[in-house]
Parts: C-alpha cells; sequence; structure tokens
C-alpha cells in the first residue's frame, strides 16, 4: 500500500512539475512582451518580498507532518485530531500577521522603486498580489500537510494542477483584451482562492476530521527547531533576488528571474522523481523498517544522481540558446550570460542532490541538526553574497554573478553535510565512502558531457531557431542518457537493479 501511494504521489508530482513548468515559461513571456521587463522585474520583485511571509509558518509543515507519522500508522484518530487542531490554531494567527506583514510591504517596497514606477501604482500591485495567500494561511496549509502525512499528496498536487491550467486560460483572456497588468493579477488572486478552500473540504472528509478537541500543543514542540532551519533554508534560497533589489536596476532583475525561471524549472522537475519521498521514509522510520530504508534510500538517490548526470550538462549548453530565443524581441536587457547561467545550474542542482538528504533528517525528527546545518549554510551565503553583490558599484554588471558565486558555495556546503550526518546517523546501513564514490563519479560525467555539448555547440548555432534548439536537446540528451546508462551499469549495478525492480513492482500494482 505504501509503495502504491509513493508511486501515485511521484506520478502526479511529476504531471504538476511538467505543468507549473510549462506554464512558468508562458505567463512571464507574456508579461515580457506585454508589458515589458520593467514590469516583469517590478511584479517579481513583489512576489519575492512577499515570499517571505511563509516564514511566518516556517517548521510547522515539517513538524506536524513528523508527529502525524505514528498516529497515522496506528490509526490514532483522537491523535491525529488533536494536532490537526493545534496546527490549525497556530496557522489562524498567522493568518493575522501576514495581513499586518502585507501592508507593511504595500506601503515600504514603493519607495524602494519610487524613480521607476508611482507610489500608488506599487503599493495597490502589492495588495492584488499579495491578497490570495490570507485563506491560504487559514485553510490552506494545516490540510495539505495532513495530506501530506497520509500519503495522499497527490489529491491537492492535483488540485493545485487544476488551479494553474485556470490561472493560465484567465491570464491569457485579460491580456488579450488588453487589461492593466493590475487587473491581469486580480484575475490570477481570484483563482488562486480555489486552492485553500478545495484543500480543506477534501482533506477534512477523508480522514473525517474533528476539531472540536483539545488541541495537542506537545507534538509541535519542536517547530523552533524546525523553524530556524526553515528559516535559514528559504533565506538561502531568496536572499539573492533581495539583495540584488537594493543594488541593480529592475531590468538586471528581470535577467535574474529569467534564467531563474529556467534554472529552478529544472529543480522542481527532477526533484518530482522522489515526490512524497520524505513521507513514506517518515514511515519506514516510524516502523523501524531500517533494511528497507537503505535500500530504497540508496535508489532514489542514485535515480537524483543519474538525472543530474544527465540535465545538468545538457541545461548548461542550452541553457543561454534558450534564454536568447525566449526574450527574443524583448527589449531594456541583456540576456546572453553564459558564467552567470553556468553558475546558477550548479547551485540549482546542488541543492536537487541534497534534497534526499533533507528529506530524511526531516523524516528523522533531527531538526535541531538541520537548524544548525541550515544556519551555517544561510552565514555563508549572506557573507558572501553582501560582499560580491555590493561589487556592482565598482564593477556594474557583476551583481548577479556575485549573487549567484554566494549561493553556490553556502549550497555545495550543505550538500557535503547533510550527506556526511545522514550516512553516519541515520542510514547507517551505507558507508560515507559512498557518498564520496558517488559525488566523484557524477562531477566526472557532467564536466565530459558539457565539454562534449559546449564543443558541439561551436558547428550547430542552438539559438538559431526553435526546431535546432529541439534538435539539439534531444541529440545532446540521448547522448548523456547512453553515457550514463553505461557508467551506471558499471559502478551502480545493485542501484540499477533495484530501481528496474522497484519500477516493475509498482507498474504491476498499478
Amino acid at each position: 500500500m505504501r509503495s502504491k501511494k509513493t508511486s501515485i504521489n511521484m506520478i502526479v508530482g511529476f504531471l504538476y512539475e511538467i505543468t507549473s513548468m510549462v506554464i512558468a515559461f508562458i505567463l512571464p513571456r507574456l508579461v515580457l512582451t506585454t508589458f515589458g521587463s520593467q514590469i516583469n522585474g517590478l511584479t517579481s520583485a513583489i512576489v519575492q518580498f512577499l515570499s517571505y511571509a511563509s516564514l511566518l509558518h516556517s517548521g510547522i509543515n515539517g513538524v506536524t507532518r513528523a508527529a502525524l507519522y505514528k498516529p497515522f500508522t496506528e490509526n490514532d484518530q483522537d491523535k491525529i485530531n488533536a494536532i490537526v487542531k493545534s496546527t490549525e490554531l497556530f496557522m489562524r494567527k498567522v493568518a493575522i500577521i501576514y495581513i499586518v506583514f502585507l501592508l507593511g510591504v504595500a506601503v515600504i517596497y514603493p519607495l524602494i522603486v519610487i524613480d521607476e514606477f508611482d507610489w500608488l501604482f506599487t503599493f495597490t500591485l502589492v495588495l492584488i498580489i499579495g491578497s490570495s495567500s490570507f485563506l491560504q494561511y487559514m485553510l490552506g496549509v494545516t490540510y495539505r500537510t495532513l495530506l501530506q502525512a497520509g500519503q495522499v499528496q497527490f489529491i491537492a498536487v492535483s488540485i493545485e494542477i487544476g488551479t494553474l491550467i485556470i490561472n493560465l486560460i484567465v491570464t491569457i483572456i485579460l491580456i488579450n483584451f488588453g487589461k492593466s497588468i493590475h487587473i491581469v493579477k486580480l484575475g490570477s488572486a481570484l483563482v488562486f482562492l480555489i486552492n485553500p478552500i478545495a484543500i480543506h473540504i477534501v482533506a477534512k472528509r477523508k480522514f473525517k476530521i474533528n476539531t472540536k478537541v483539545e488541541p495537542d500543543n506537545s507534538a509541535l514542540k519542536e517547530r523552533w527547531n524546525a523553524f530556524f532551519s526553515e528559516l535559514s533554508r528559504f533565506l538561502t534560497s531568496n536572499v539573492d533576488l533581495v539583495l540584488l533589489s537594493f543594488f541593480v536596476r529592475t531590468e538586471e532583475i528581470s535577467v535574474y528571474v529569467i534564467y531563474a525561471l529556467v534554472a529552478r524549472g529544472l529543480n522542481r522537475l527532477s526533484t518530482s522523481f522522489v515526490f512524497g519521498l520524505e513521507d513514506a521514509f517518515g514511515n519506514m522510520i516510524s516502523k523501524n523498517e531500517n533494511e528497507a530504508l537503505t535500500k530504497n534510500f540508496r535508489v532514489y538517490n542514485f535515480l537524483l544522481h543519474t538525472i543530474t548526470s544527465i540535465v545538468l550538462p545538457v541545461s548548461i549548453v542550452l541553457i543561454v540558446p534558450f534564454v536568447k530565443l525566449y526574450t527574443s524581441g524583448v527589449i531594456g536587457a541583456n540576456y546572453d550570460r553564459f558564467i552567470f547561467g553556468l553558475i546558477f545550474l550548479i547551485s540549482v542542482f546542488y541543492n536537487v542532490l541534497k534534497f534526499p538528504y533533507e528529506s530524511l533528517i526531516r523524516a528523522s525528527g533531527n531538526f535541531r541538526t538541520a537548524r544548525k546545518l541550515s544556519v551555517i549554510e544561510l552565514l555563508i551565503n549572506l557573507v558572501l553574497t553582501i560582499s560580491l553583490v555590493s561589487l556592482e558599484l565598482i564593477y556594474p554588471g557583476f551583481g548577479l554573478v556575485g549573487a549567484v558565486i554566494g549561493t553556490l558555495f553556502a549550497t555545495g556546503f550543505k550538500y557535503i553535510s547533510v550527506g556526511i550526518f545522514t550516512y553516519r546517523h541515520i542510514d547507517k546501513g551505507t558507508k560515507v565512502n559512498y557518498f564520496v564514490k558517488q559525488n566523484i563519479i557524477t562531477m566526472a560525467l557532467v564536466v565530459s558531457l558539457a565539454f562534449f555539448g559546449l564543443f558541439i555547440g561551436k558547428y550547430i548555432l542552438f539559438e538559431k531557431s526553435i526546431s535546432t534548439w529541439i534538435l539539439g536537446a534531444a541529440v545532446l540528451t540521448s547522448v548523456a542518457a547512453i553515457v550514463t546508462f553505461i557508467v551506471s551499469s558499471i559502478f551502480y549495478k545493485v542501484e540499477l537493479k533495484n530501481t528496474f525492480s522497484i519500477m516493475k513492482r509498482i507498474i504491476k500494482r498499478n
């Protein structure tokens, strides 16, 4: 049953990432061509600032899920109700604080861009973009977490897929009717109200939740350790754009956003293969299934390294040609930034590779360790990023590169740290030497395949047309996949065998 739920979560998660990635490429292109690079940079910066509101509930998601694993295993409905009640009360407080936060951003941020946009223009845009998050905090977060802990995350994700598609349709219609950016974003805000309402109703009915009980606040006792861990992780992921907002113009922010769109789209697509992984691990740990944990963890980790070995070198070769094609006809910024794109991609894929380790640490309840490592990662990122981004004042154009260099070093440190901790303290069936070997093999594959692709690129101009780019992507991906499979069959015989065995079992059961 657990394997079936995990496989469904993975399939639906993959569909979600494909859908969101495709839509994420369509919508910014529409905004760019309709409203220009300045408006695209402005709306992206607003979304980034408002995303900091998620810090208000940082840690509560992971702690609630960890607390729910055992009650779900034991079918303890009373315990589940009490934990949900406690989380719901916490999220109501978050919703009230969010309103204050939203008003604060709406008043202050327009002053930062007053030289480029009218204060009232930015003020109203902030309120519109941030308005849909209120119900998310009131209703959505608690019950989405409940679905995750119950290993039926695919229900919430399916709702989110539908919402994304509806939002795309509404946005296209409004833009085609020549509506302003305010009306377009208002339409999106109204559509996204569907998410929290639908998830609340479905989750409450599926698990027969009764919130007329006493809350179990003891279940959330680790929330502050989890909070600081999530806080550090969030700041590490988002500090670049915030700092750039103070040092570079909105056109440069637009460049960052477009490259981030590609890089983080690849990040989400890659990790979608292990969607629902943390909840499955939590179930194994709660049942003390150590052998199953080691076997499955190796398989999932092997899959991520395989994906990285194929996708990263191809992305290094094709990201600039793609961005140039994507922004063709767009004026106001230079989008040809190979070094920036290269460093950005490497840092993003370090983030991909550390995903299973962080998931296992959270699933095992080691929130204190996660907090310590995340804080160190954040400090590295802040010190390096602030130092390097500020060089924009002396060397114009260096700000973007400086921002991603800081992120690369911080993410690299975190990846090595969580990998070593996991094999020493959680998955004791695997030695740290395995971690070292795996990374050397992946690095060798990425470097050799990237050089091969860049060499081919001298003769095939990938940015010549969409068809040329697609042909180049197909050829490079095929070559990378074949080479990676050959290398895997030599160095990862057991993992390859177990992967095929699990896939065969999933297909048979479904």
